[in-house]
Formats: structure tokens, C-alpha cells, sequence
């Protein structure tokens, strides 16, 4: 027989948070409670088909990092009927979660379990038959994965959920996360400048005027980037047709996948909430040292996803899906969590592709949506790369809004030529701007193609070029630019 099991309200509880310690714990609980049930039924020498359980580090408490590793699901065959023994277990782990939360808001343990035992779903199905244990049972639970909230409770976890009582509760140490960086400690990594954030109200405030004041004595300029931060999720795409072929294959590969990116995302300097499977949650910076982008670092982890993954599709190529929302610093981080979700929406909705969305302090936003595969994609980046990285090439100020202003005659007309000979035609646009120039040119020749081609609007086709150029320049953009 077989037993699918799944937790919830994940999302909507990390939707509570607002500082990423919280968001953080707020994921990292649920992940910890699926791990610790699945270590109660390893020991009934149940077969597992999700999680994946066969290496020595999985449960153990040394190689846990403080990322949270256990997905939202078990999905595990056995010989016996273990009804009444995972009832015991999901009543222990309830338990434990509940001591957690009561010994750090000290509350009456009896009210905290009253209310872990309404909030926190942990619901199972079991059935005799499958001919394909993971997506069948998967499609059941998708169907139990909902949250309904109680009419009258006190919200014992939302107390629980404070920066200042996370840092001191028994579930960091039982993480054993040393330390969890503001977001302006992160967005601000490729100034290379070292300033603790004490993480009160106003310190982002007051770390930024230390931030300009060394970067002054450095002779370094303060650049805008340095007060944007990345909320990244990722997915895999098209998984049902290889765990259709070999779900214990698919499960080890992406077990490797998971310790190789979790090697990345320290070595990059990222927050990590979840990488659990083919999912995966983590902050970034936009721009890096050595003038890397949040782009690189994605696509270093797409490498890895398809190397760890290519026996496990067989024929097919593997590939990953990733949304991102960019956000100044003071955006609500639950905001942005929501926005990286619906990018991601949006990206898988178009497989192998990246779906990223930008909001200013000025309250404008914009998004593309691009597959990893396409050619306008590879000149974004080469552009990007040029402009960032390279530094070899340069753009006009505004140049996005000017092209944006243009788009009606863009739209109708067949000769760019023309257009960027007579709306940049200053000395300065044929010498400091000419390789920038060029480079956008063909970009937008890229797109006007596409659309001649696939039938596509301009209107949705200029709103990626907009937007992609408009990133370059946030990346590039000095303060007070």
C-alpha cells in the first residue's frame, strides 16, 4: 500500500513575516517537521519515493546548514498499515513544534498546542493501487493541500515569527544558523565593504550613510544597485515524464542537484531559505563583485541543474524555471515573495525560461519573460555582460524612456536604421555611445523579427525589451544618476 502525506499553510505563513530571518523561519518550521516525520517512518523501513532518504547526511543534524531541505510532501509504500503509527507521529512532531514556539513567547504550552493542532495541516491519504506512486499520489494531495483559517485563535506563531525572540529560540539553534544578513547587507555585497547591520527600525537608514561615507574615503561611488535586493524561486520543469520512467533516479539526481546548489549559493553570498527537490527559495544581490549579476548566478545554477539532472530525463534535456522580483530595500519583503512566486508562475508557464520583475523606489515596475533559449535573451546577456562586466560599453541617460517614447514609430516602422540615425544623432552618440547603441539596435532588430515571425504583439515584445534594457540601467546607474 501506499501513503502520501503533506503540511500546510506554508506560503501563507511566511506571508506573515516581514524581516528575512522570519520568512526564513516561517519556511524553515514546516520543512523541519516534514523531516523529522520522515525520519520517524525511516525507521519502519518504509520505501520512499519522496523525500529522497537513502544518504547518510539526510538526517543528520551536523549537514542540516540552517536551509530548510524537506519538501511540502512524503510519498512512501509499505507492507503494513501504518494509519494509527503516522497519526502518533504527526501528534509528536505537532508536540515538539509547539514546545518550540511556547518556550520562545512563553506561553502556556496547552494554548500553543490547541492552536498548532487548527493551524499547521498535516493531512494523509493512503491506497492500495499505483501504477505511478509519485504522480498519482501527488495529483490526491494537491487536491488536500488547502488552508482554511479558524474562525477564533490567538496566532501563537505570528508572535512566535519576531526577529529579536527568532535569534534567541530553539529553532536557530536547532538550525544552526549562525546568522541570518539584513537585506541591505546583502544588496549591498559588490561594494565590498564590510558593515554589520544591527537590524533595528532604523539601521538600514543608518548603515546606508556608513556605507557612503566609506565608500567616500574609498575613493568608490555608490551605485544604485546596492539598494536592490533579489527574492529568487525556482522549479523544475517537465519532471512527470522522467519520474514516470525511474522516481528513485529522479529523486537521487535531484539530491545532488540540491548539495551542488547549496554549494553555489554560499559561494555567491545568498540567503537560502528552502532547496528542497527541484524547488527552491533564496535573496541575492542584483549586482555582485567582480561585476556579476543575479543573471550569472542563475545561470550557473541552471548548469548545474541540467548536469545533475540529464541521466534522470533520459532523451529529453533538463531544465529550470526561475522567477525574480527585484525590490529597493524598503519594499515589504512579503510583497516581493509574492511577486517571485507569480514570476515564477509566469516563467513555468513557458518552461525553461525566467520570468523577472522590477520595481523602483519610485514606485515604476516592469517584467520580461524570456526563455533561457531564446537569441534575444543571449544579447540581453552579452549586453549586460558588456555594460556590467566588461564596462566597454555605454549607454545615453533616459536612453530606455527615449526608445519607450519612440515606440510608436519603432512599431511601424521597418527601418531601425533610420530611426536611431535621426533620434541619436549627436556627436556623442557616435562616439561614446556608438557599441551601446549598436548593441540595443540589434536587440530590438531581435524582437521585430520575432514578431514578424511568431505573430506575437509588439506591445508584449517591446515591454521585455523595455524592461530588460531598463535592468541594465538600474544595474549601471550611479545614486545620484
Amino acid at each position: 500500500m501506499y501513503y502520501g502525506i503533506t503540511i500546510s499553510p506554508i506560503f501563507e505563513t511566511m506571508s506573515l513575516s516581514r524581516k528575512m530571518i522570519e520568512i526564513w523561519a516561517a519556511s524553515y518550521i514546516f520543512s523541519y517537521a516534514m523531516k523529522n516525520l520522515s525520519e520517524k517512518l525511516y525507521k519502519k523501513n518504509v520505501n520512499f519515493f519522496v523525500p529522497y532518504v537513502e544518504d547518510e547526511e539526510v538526517f543528520s543534524k551536523e549537514k542540516d546548514s540552517g536551509i530548510g531541505k524537506f519538501p511540502d510532501r512524503i510519498i512512501i509504500e509499505t507492507q503494513t498499515d501504518l494509519d494509527g503509527y503516522i497519526d502518533r507521529c504527526i501528534n509528536d512532531v505537532k508536540e515538539e513544534l509547539a514546545e518550540i514556539v511556547s518556550g520562545t513567547i512563553d506561553e502556556n504550552i496547552d494554548n500553543v498546542k490547541t492552536f498548532i493542532n487548527s493551524y499547521i495541516r498535516i493531512s494523509y491519504i493512503k491506497t492500495y493501487k499505483c501504477n505511478n506512486p509519485v504522480e498519482e499520489i501527488s495529483g490526491y494531495l494537491n487536491n488536500l493541500d488547502y488552508f482554511n483559517v479558524p474562525i477564533k485563535y490567538n496566532d501563537y506563531l505570528q508572535q512566535f515569527l519576531v526577529r529579536e525572540r527568532l535569534f534567541a529560540s530553539k529553532l536557530k539553534k536547532i538550525a544552526g544558523l549562525k546568522r541570518f544578513e539584513s537585506i541591505a547587507e546583502i544588496a549591498s555585497r559588490a561594494s565590498g565593504i564590510k558593515i554589520k547591520d544591527k537590524g533595528s527600525a532604523d539601521s538600514e537608514d543608518d548603515y546606508y550613510a556608513k556605507l557612503k561615507s566609506k565608500l567616500k574615503e574609498a575613493d568608490k561611488e555608490f551605485l544604485k544597485a546596492y539598494k536592490y535586493i533579489a527574492t529568487v524561486h525556482a522549479d523544475g520543469d517537465n519532471l512527470g515524464e522522467a519520474v514516470r520512467k525511474n522516481s528513485s533516479k529522479v529523486s537521487k539526481s535531484l539530491f545532488e542537484f540540491d548539495k551542488a546548489a547549496e554549494e553555489i549559493l554560499n559561494k555567491w553570498g545568498c540567503n537560502t531559505v528552502f532547496l528542497g527537490g527541484d524547488d527552491m527559495l533564496f535573496f541575492s544581490p542584483i549586482l555582485f563583485e567582480k561585476e556579476n549579476t543575479v543573471l550569472d548566478l542563475i545561470e550557473e545554477l541552471r548548469k548545474a541543474y541540467e548536469e545533475k539532472l540529464k541521466s534522470a530525463y533520459g532523451d529529453e534535456k533538463p531544465s529550470i524555471s526561475f522567477g525574480i522580483s527585484i525590490t529597493y530595500y524598503k519594499y515589504p519583503l512579503s510583497e516581493a515573495l509574492k511577486s517571485s512566486r507569480s514570476a515564477l508562475g509566469k516563467a513555468k508557464s513557458k518552461k525553461n525560461a525566467i520570468c523577472a520583475t522590477i520595481r523602483k523606489h519610485s514606485g515604476q515596475s516592469f517584467e520580461f519573460t524570456e526563455s533561457f533559449d531564446s537569441r534575444a535573451y543571449s544579447k540581453f546577456r552579452e549586453i549586460m555582460g558588456e555594460a556590467i562586466g566588461k564596462k566597454c560599453i555605454e549607454f545615453p541617460k533616459s536612453l530606455h524612456h527615449k526608445l519607450n517614447d519612440l515606440s510608436s514609430v519603432i512599431k511601424h516602422s521597418d527601418n531601425l536604421d533610420a530611426i536611431f540615425e535621426n533620434f541619436f544623432n549627436e556627436d556623442e552618440h557616435k562616439a561614446k555611445f556608438k557599441e551601446g547603441l549598436q548593441s540595443i539596435k540589434e536587440l530590438l532588430e531581435i524582437y521585430k523579427n520575432e514578431q514578424k515571425k511568431n505573430g506575437k504583439t509588439f506591445e508584449e515584445l517591446f515591454n521585455n525589451f523595455f524592461s530588460m534594457i531598463s535592468m541594465i540601467k538600474l544595474l549601471e546607474g550611479r545614486e545620484n544618476e
